[in-house]
């Protein structure tokens, strides 16, 4: 008796373990299957067309007659501990693009999430085995 419960148990443990497995598995299948297929599976984009890009914006030169040096660390772009690290933004020069299609999402941003979706499916899988 206490053989058979033991195995009961194992298997119990074993089902439980696959079950979220194949439903990453059949998500993931899904996902990669809506990227391939853009026009007719709009709603899986939705999630990106909320998001803002950045954009550099056009600034004019600044003419001064202070140092190279002094110029950037008064424009914020040289952090001032660490002379030769540069601020990753400088909120100055940037403004936001809405996105409202997924056709005005860039080429890149399309290529990453290809290729995002590629790999959280074959670790999916490989999690699956």
């Amino acid at each position: 008796g206490l053989a058979i419960k033991v195995q009961e148990q194992k298997r119990d443990e074993a089902l439980n373990r696959l079950v979220p497995a194949a439903a990453s598995v059949i998500r993931n299948w899904w996902r990669l299957r809506c990227v391939y297929q853009r026009n007719r599976f709009v709603a899986t984009w939705k999630i990106y067309t909320l998001i803002q890009r950045r954009v550099n914006a056009l600034t004019p030169p600044v003419v001064s007659s202070a140092p190279p040096l002094l110029r950037l660390l008064s424009a914020g772009v040289l952090n001032e501990r660490n002379p030769f690290r540069f601020n990753q933004t400088n909120p100055n020069n940037l403004r936001r693009k809405s996105i409202t299609k997924f056709e005005d999402l860039p080429k890149r941003y399309i290529a990453a999430i290809k290729i995002i979706r590629i790999l959280k499916y074959s670790s999916s899988c490989k999690k699956f085995t």
